[in-house]
């Protein structure tokens, strides 16, 4: 008898490998989150596949704390094929490295990844940031 085969991922397509490691113009860099990752502050990496996330850490080269976090995941509404958010530590916001992101991770989506429409969530339409209400 063969062995059982996984079945399809509805999301992700089964030729597609997620991307690795995404140089920023800030120096630093996005990478896919690992196991040893929750040493320096990431939560545990989530699976990639069977309509799981595909969580990516932001790090300076001496990987010594995570600095940000991005995250894709399957829609949770239509008219999307990802949802796509990310976030820097509190103490970056409205950083260079805050910028840096709210550029280079669509771009990063749309050229790197197989959606052909990514939604990226806490944007309005006009791809502007909600206002953040006070604390």
């Amino acid at each position: 008898m063969p062995a059982p085969t996984a079945p399809p991922d509805p999301w992700l397509p089964a030729w597609f490998r997620r991307p690795g490691r995404l140089e920023l113009l800030t120096g630093h860099h996005l990478r896919p989150v690992r196991d040893v990752d929750v040493d320096v502050g990431c939560p545990p990496p989530a699976p990639d596949r069977s309509g799981g996330l595909c969580d990516y850490g932001v790090f300076e080269d001496e990987e010594a704390e995570v600095l940000g976090h991005v995250v894709l995941r399957p829609p949770q509404r239509p008219g999307a094929d990802a949802d796509v958010r990310w976030w820097v530590a509190d103490r970056l916001v409205g950083s260079e490295l805050e910028a840096v992101l709210e550029t280079e991770v669509p771009r990063w989506v749309r050229r790197d990844w197989p959606f052909t429409a990514p939604r990226f969530r806490g944007r309005d339409l006009t791809g502007r940031r909600p206002p953040v209400p006070p604390r």
